[in-house]
């Protein structure tokens, strides 16, 4: 009987259009709140980190840019990341759980050599550089995999290539021989992303970077040309491997959540005449052809420039820096986007359907 009567419904839906629900319309999606954080100060391209309940990690430059210092920002409050005196380090993720990794700076040699994961009330030192750090507590770097055992036991695992991010499900992405890959740590094969041929068909013509991974194992990242004046172009590579080039001039994509929202750089082509020829934070959204620059959201007047948009959380959470700032953008949800996924249409009614069965 529910059966009969959600069919019913479903088909009374095909007329709601009506009622301002189009089949698949895009044009009020995107809409962002943004502010300054305040106190979190950041250096140049040092990266910032968001994780899915709102912890943000950062880094920053003493005035003579040479000592880093990593910072935790939550609800709020700046809470430094040190293990006694003379500890200096650069944030480089926070995973859902709260522990944060870090890559350890040794003032001595100018140089990172070790790595610490911060959790609730005790650190952990890893003998590596690591890179990422995934839900599960696995931390992946140079050409290392670190998994835990038992708790607060560590096993390392050579990679054989140089490993940059790593998912919940274990798949790893990097760089073997130049060449970016795709593998799973625990063992198996590695597999090869697919590059774009250079002049003459010549495979090698560019240098690709690796920055991101999903759960879905999409890969963004971007590449750029060995021989000539470098310029970036931001790609993404879907689950099979298949590379797809991004809008903007010179972009870079740094982060891609669950959703497939991609974030980074590119030119900036808007209409403030301060910012030409600088970057611009830049979100990417469904099929990638266009891109939306962050400065868009800014107040009205506001004298703000958003030039990296540096990760970006499933929940739609992006944060970006301009100048010496930090700041973070908060999507304004769509009226009527019941199923959260950023356009208003008749998939909308379908839910809402749904809950007015289950209630009566």
């Amino acid at each position: 009987m529910k059966s009969s009567l959600k069919t019913a419904v479903g088909l009374g839906i095909v007329g709601a259009a009506s009622l301002g629900f189009g089949a698949g319309t895009t044009a009020e999606a995107a809409k962002y709140e943004i502010k300054r954080l305040n106190g979190v100060s950041v250096s140049g391209q040092s990266r910032i980190y968001i994780n899915n309940d709102g912890g943000i990690v950062s880094s920053h430059y003493d005035f003579y840019r040479i000592l880093p210092e990593s910072s935790l920002y939550k609800d709020g409050r700046i809470i430094p990341l040190k293990v006694g005196d003379n500890f200096y380090s650069v944030a480089v993720g926070i995973n859902d759980i709260g522990e944060i990794l870090v890559k350890k700076y040794n003032n001595l040699t100018y140089e990172f050599d070790k790595s610490v994961i911060f959790q609730p009330g005790k650190t952990i030192e890893l003998d590596f550089v690591g890179e990422d750090i995934n839900n599960k507590g696995h931390v992946v770097g140079e050409n290392y995999f670190y998994y835990d055992i038992f708790v607060g036991e560590y096993k390392k695992k050579t990679l054989g290539f140089q490993a940059s991010v790593i998912n919940d499900g274990g798949w790893i992405a990097g760089k073997l021989d130049e060449r970016p890959v795709l593998a799973m740590g625990g063992g198996g094969p590695v597999i090869e992303l697919e590059r774009i041929p250079g002049p003459g068909g010549d495979p090698n013509y560019y240098n690709y970077f690796v920055y991101d991974i999903n759960n879905k194992q999409q890969v963004v990242g971007h590449f750029v040309t060995k021989w000539l004046r470098p310029l970036s172009q931001a790609c993404m590579w879907d689950e099979k491997g298949k590379i797809k080039q991004l809008s903007g001039f010179d972009s870079i994509a740094f982060a891609i959540n669950d959703k497939g929202q991609i974030v980074g750089k590119a030119r900036y082509d808007g209409n403030d005449v301060r910012w030409r020829g600088n970057d611009a934070a830049i979100l990417w959204e469904k099929e990638y052809t266009e891109k939306i620059e962050l400065d868009n959201f800014l107040p009205k007047g506001s004298s703000a420039h958003l030039i990296y948009a540096w990760d970006i959380n499933d929940e739609g959470q992006i944060v970006c820096s301009g100048d010496h700032d930090a700041y973070l953008a908060t999507p304004i949800p769509l009226e009527g986007d019941l199923n959260k996924d950023d356009i208003v249409n008749l998939d909308d009614l379908a839910v809402l359907s749904e809950h007015w069965l289950e209630e009566h």
